[in-house]
């Protein structure tokens, strides 16, 4: 929902400083940029750009209906010179200021309501709303939220009106909160809302930006210049500016009707994210998904310890979890610099909902939605990856949501070779013998090797997570691997999986990949009983781009049948570029 920005509100506390009164903290419908020079002339601009774009939306509102007894609900602390305006009596008006309304001169009670909208969501029995109008610049976490209680909120048939900044051109890297505009009117649609009518006043905006740049000027001292706070503010001002002239930014206004009739299917369905579930209204799906029992320790470890993800849909009637995508969020190096990827996980649909595989299909709808908030150029990670199974891979490509980049592929070693210099090892316990000085000191030289590819950070806090905190820690052991001088040249932990020495991460630098892998055979030859293996076999899955780099002789290669995919359906990184690059 619209939190005013602090600047903004900095920008009410200097005028407000010089007796000029209050503004709205929304953009206005200025035509072309102020020539005026003084302050009062130039807030003056302000305020009847303001009052020409309130004037629109009262305009909208009253002529999408006809009749009288109409319920309106304005969300959104700048909205209280509309709420006034709806004084006669074929419109009943609700404000939901937000708890930080701007206060205007009133000469009589007001003839609105004051509500919470999210209390009128909790009731039992709701009055539905003709119209519901949300003023905002929204973050892309809260548009779902937004989305359903208007949903909620609202008749059948009736309008959804909602104003505000989004982001526009996504077509580079620059990571922002903004909504973006084709996520919201995909999301809107994909609920139930069919979008009716648009405006796009980002030129007026733009417009009100240089007005307000020019009002700073004019209030900077005549002798100390402009206090670092209205520099500040400057900067801000003509950032945002830059923003819309490049189209990157745009400001709007979006005319939705509701209802249950624009849905082919899941009209009975409502989307939520992380907050809106326990983990344990998770178990039965999860149980019928995969045909294991649900692990809350291992749900804690994976989805607790990280900032992660997910979009969940729930059976309105039974309030029963139908389908679950997740994800979790790693470091990575991307090409050199330090990114975000996220790895999606846990994705499952309710067999019984399983209607089609189509774009009308929950599993569409929910992977959809999770990619438009979490994964692109403009979102929290650039980029998406995972191990999902053929089937998954080639529905996913069908519906355009992902492209292969790579494919894991298992090298298994069979025979000891010598090493190129003497190394020595020895299993240490993670939670008594690990030096995080050492381990980072390894993770930046590797990290150096691959710096013209993609590599998820293999440093002392995500080995800590990844395996120490892991519910199951005891079943990973720690092969640290030293010259005769005792300097660390490798870290490698491994697993028994099904009597098999199995690597899951390997640390070094690359030139000393042969030998870390040779140390890592002779240690498993001479120790295979002890560690509780039926053999003296190793295996090690890995990108296919990879396997050169691995090779020994005798290794056998086999085709794991999984896909490693990026994001096609958002705006970011290509595939061809991603192509061969990640080292998983």
């Amino acid at each position: 929902m619209r939190n005013p920005s602090a600047k903004l509100v900095t920008i009410s506390e200097i005028i407000r400083s010089l007796g000029e009164g209050d503004i709205s903290m929304h953009y206005g419908l200025i035509s072309a940029s102020s020539q005026k020079s003084s302050t009062t002339s130039l807030l003056r601009a302000i305020r009847e750009g303001q009052a020409l774009f309130l004037e629109h939306l009262e305009s909208n509102i009253i002529s999408l209906f006809e009749g009288s007894n109409l319920r309106v609900l304005l969300i959104g602390p700048s909205l209280g010179p509309l709420a006034e305006q709806f004084k006669n009596g074929t419109i009943s008006c609700c404000w939901d200021s937000l708890g930080n309304p701007h206060k205007f001169p009133l000469e009589k009670a007001p003839s609105y309501k004051m509500v919470s909208a999210s209390d009128l969501v909790k009731e039992k029995s709701v009055s539905y709303f003709d119209c519901i109008l949300i003023e905002g610049t929204w973050k892309r976490y809260d548009q779902l939220s937004l989305i359903n209680m208007s949903r909620t909120l609202l008749r059948e048939n009736g309008t959804l009106i909602m104003f505000g900044e989004t982001i526009g051109d996504d077509s580079f890297r620059v990571r922002t909160d903004l909504a973006n505009q084709k996520s919201l009117l995909a999301l809107a649609e994909r609920v139930g809302f069919q979008l009716k009518k648009t405006h796009d006043f980002s030129k007026q905006a733009r417009n009100t930006l240089v007005v307000l740049e020019k009002f700073l000027q004019e209030t900077e001292g005549p002798n100390d210049g402009s206090s670092d706070e209205q520099q500040t503010l400057k900067h801000h001002f003509r950032t945002i500016r830059q923003d819309f002239e490049c189209n990157r930014r745009l400001f709007g206004v979006y005319a939705f009707n509701s209802g249950k009739k624009f849905l082919k299917s899941h009209a009975e369905i409502e989307f939520g994210s992380g907050g809106s579930f326990e983990p344990d209204d998770l178990s039965s799906l999860f149980e019928d998904s995969f045909s294991e029992p649900f692990d809350n320790a291992l749900w804690a470890w994976k989805y607790s310890y990280t900032d992660s993800r997910c979009i969940v849909a729930r059976d309105i009637a039974s309030g029963r979890i139908v389908a679950h995508y997740g994800g979790v969020p790693r470091n990575i190096s991307y090409f050199g610099a330090t990114e975000l990827a996220i790895q999606p996980c846990d994705v499952m649909v309710q067999p019984e909902v399983r209607l089609n595989y189509g774009k009308d299909s929950l599993y569409f709808k929910v992977a959809s939605t999770f990619l438009e908030r979490e994964i692109g150029f403009s979102a929290k990670h650039l980029l998406g990856f995972g191990f999902p199974n053929l089937k998954t891979m080639h529905l996913s490509t069908r519906l355009g949501l992902y492209e292969a980049t790579d494919e894991f592929i298992e090298l298994s070693y069979n025979c000891s070779e010598s090493p190129g210099e003497s190394l020595y090892s020895s299993f240490l316990s993670p939670t008594m013998d690990l030096t995080q000085f050492e381990i980072d000191a390894l993770w930046v030289s590797m990290r150096e090797d691959f710096s013209s590819s993609i590599i998820g950070f293999r440093d002392f806090e995500y080995l800590n997570y990844r395996y120490v905190k892991h519910p199951k820690s005891s079943v990973f052991s720690w092969l640290f691997i030293r010259n005769c001088s005792g300097l660390l040249r490798g870290l490698v932990v491994l697993k028994n999986h099904d009597g098999v020495a199995l690597i899951l991460d390997i640390i070094g630098a690359k030139a000393d990949f042969r030998d870390i892998l040779v140390e890592v055979q002779r240690v498993v030859v001479s120790q295979w009983k002890e560690m509780g293996l039926v053999s003296q076999q190793i295996k090690f899955w890995v990108t296919a781009g990879w396997k050169e780099l691995l090779s020994l002789p005798s290794v056998v290669e086999k085709d794991l049948g999984i896909k490693i995919p990026c994001n096609s359906w958002n705006s970011g990184p290509k595939s061809s570029l991603l192509n061969g690059a990640w080292w998983l």
